[in-house]
């Protein structure tokens, strides 16, 4: 084989590894938000008994679209409702089903967006979560997220992780993934949340 013939063997071997690699790519799936590695996971309970809400319009059929709210619920260790269903956390008077499994308190305030509760699917509320991890009177751990909440069930989204304080004041930004998974007694949502730091 000459010289010119050997090179030109070899651009198209280069070609077709090419054409293999872009046909490998195309067929790849998206990364799966809910097997993503994580550094902190926990599962979520909304307490229902604690919702205050402002501006509300009694009379209207949709009276908390646009409406300004506070709530609050329990944070339990991760796998928490894989283990008790995704149904269950918090007991029809508001207190915590599991309390051996407590490991903080959640607090979420924002206002309903679009058609609130009333949204079928995608975007309804835009919050601001505080997940307080202190242990009795140690070094408060506190994260904070941002970001707007799908009503869409078991489908992972993103939130912006944008401070934190006290154990976690060395973390400067990240992302939380926030997964609806069940509706519990207080008719209100239980939601898993994957912390990703940087």
């Amino acid at each position: 084989m000459s010289f010119i013939e050997r090179i030109a063997r070899k651009s198209l071997d280069t070609l077709d590894n090419v054409r293999s690699s872009a046909k490998s790519f195309r067929g790849s799936k998206s990364t799966d938000l809910k097997k993503e590695k994580c550094d902190l996971e926990f599962d979520v309970c909304c307490n229902g008994h604690t919702f205050k809400f402002l501006n509300t319009q009694p009379e209207s059929d949709n009276k908390y679209a646009k409406t300004s709210f506070v709530v609050e619920g329990y944070i339990y260790k991760a796998g928490t409702f894989e283990s008790y269903g995704s149904d269950n956390g918090v007991k029809t008077n508001g207190d915590p089903e599991f309390e051996n499994l407590l490991i903080g308190k959640w607090t979420s305030k924002g206002w309903y967006i679009n058609k609130g509760r009333k949204t079928k699917s995608g975007a309804y509320v835009d919050s601001t979560h505080t997940y307080d991890l202190t242990e009795g009177n140690s070094l408060k751990k506190i994260l904070t997220s941002n970001g707007k909440e799908l009503i869409d069930m078991n489908t992972p989204f993103s939130r912006i992780l944008s401070a934190g304080q006290g154990g976690f004041s060395r973390i400067r930004g990240g992302n939380v993934i926030q997964t609806t998974v069940g509706k519990n007694n207080t008719l209100n949502y239980n939601y898993t949340f994957k912390f990703n730091f940087r």
